[in-house]
């Protein structure tokens, strides 16, 4: 699969999530969950800002607070975001890309 036809899917997942959040008015939240390994993170969906409890009830984690767990979630953030897909923005591959371009977004690795 070619990066363009990547981009396309992408643009198409994002029509897809602006479809099924007209029809329900779930957005993403980003659910990090920090724990003595380490931390992970989720996105959760949901109308509006979920609680920790709703959180550790809807996401695949063990919280333990008593072992010092903590449970951060973002406010919701936008489909354009979540999809890195913003209107008259494209990103492009490094080789694809001249350097003097002002108006394109480079991949960060």
């Amino acid at each position: 699969m070619t990066f363009h036809a990547s981009q396309a899917l992408r643009a198409e997942a994002l029509r897809i999530l602006q479809q099924a959040q007209s029809m329900d008015n779930m957005g993403p939240f980003l659910v990090t969950h920090t724990h003595s390994g380490g931390f992970d993170s989720y996105i959760l969906w949901a109308s509006e800002l979920p609680t920790v409890q709703e959180a550790v009830d809807q996401l695949p984690l063990i919280y333990e607070p008593d072992l010092g767990d903590t449970v951060r979630i973002e406010p919701s953030f936008s489909l354009e975001d979540f999809t890195c897909m913003y209107p008259n923005r494209m990103l492009v591959p490094q080789a694809d890309v001249e350097d003097d371009d002002p108006g394109i977004d480079r991949p960060r690795g």
